[in-house]
């Protein structure tokens, strides 16, 4: 699952389903993915880049 973690993350987050990643390009991915990480920051997570 860690190599497609950029895939999996935004629909752990609650921003996006998985037939909306399914149906999306790369810049729409990536833009989840941030996102996801902005979200992450906001709950008090800890950062995915380490």
């Amino acid at each position: 699952m860690e190599d497609d973690w950029w895939y999996w993350f935004p629909v752990v987050m609650g921003v996006s389903t998985r037939e909306e990643m399914d149906k999306a390009n790369a810049v729409q991915i990536q833009i989840l993915n941030e996102v996801a990480k902005k979200k992450q920051q906001l709950l008090g997570g800890v950062s995915v880049d380490g």
